[in-house]
């Protein structure tokens, strides 16, 4: 007669598929946690390209309209936080600053993903320090950035583009704009650096440094992130 033979795993051949697994799983989580970071950062940064132009574009259509003395007021900013961005409008005003969404009228607004901050905004207000700190950026007619200085508004500064090609060909760019740094926290250890370069015109440009914040020096130009 025939023995029927048993099929199957023996206790030990499943321990070792379990340890296996347990390891490509552990050696796959940082790679997971960068695609994560890189995809939020996609986001911010696509919405944020997005929300200047749209705010650029408003201000063309809105700007000519006289306030209550007559003067031509700006009608629209880009009002940036480290955790989010809003497009505001303003009404019949005189005043070019105060800029705040419980008084304007919010158009657009974009929460930054749990993991992206804006840790600068280079213009004439310096460093965000926290979410209580905005930085308001106004368009004029013709889409250039300002920003309050002193009792006026003032154009931006002209921030230089300074980084490098894959080739190490060093790259400086330097065109009236905005300059926004951002922060991806791929985990508790490692942070993806983004500085994004927006130019009047509507070009940008984008650098990517790895734990540092020294473009110059340790940042490569990046087409897409």
């Amino acid at each position: 007669m025939c023995q029927k033979t048993r099929k199957g795993f023996t206790l030990i051949e499943m321990v070792v598929v379990l340890v296996l697994i347990a390891i490509v799983a552990y050696l796959s989580v940082p790679r997971i946690e960068e695609w994560v970071a890189r995809q939020q950062a996609r986001s911010a940064v696509a919405n944020l390209l997005a929300d200047y132009q749209k705010a650029a574009t408003l201000a063309r259509l809105s700007t000519n309209t006289l306030g209550t003395s007559g003067a031509i007021i700006n009608r629209t900013a880009l009002y940036v936080k480290t955790d989010g961005f809003l497009v505001l409008t303003r009404g019949l005003s005189d005043s070019w600053f105060g800029w705040n969404p419980a008084t304007d009228t919010v158009l657009k607004k974009f929460d930054l993903p749990p993991r992206v901050t804006i840790a600068k905004v280079s213009n004439n207000q310096g460093v965000l320090s926290d979410i209580n700190n905005p930085v308001s950026i106004a368009f004029t007619s013709t889409g250039q950035a300002l920003v309050p200085n002193s009792g006026a508004l003032t154009p931006t500064n002209i921030p230089t583009f300074n980084c490098r090609k894959a080739d190490n060909e060093t790259i400086v760019y330097a065109a009236r704009g905005t300059m926004f740094q951002l922060r991806v926290a791929v985990n508790s250890t490692n942070v993806i650096n983004y500085e994004l370069h927006i130019d009047d015109l509507g070009q940008h440009r984008i650098c990517q440094a790895i734990n540092s914040e020294n473009f110059a020096g340790n940042g490569v130009e990046v087409l897409n992130i």
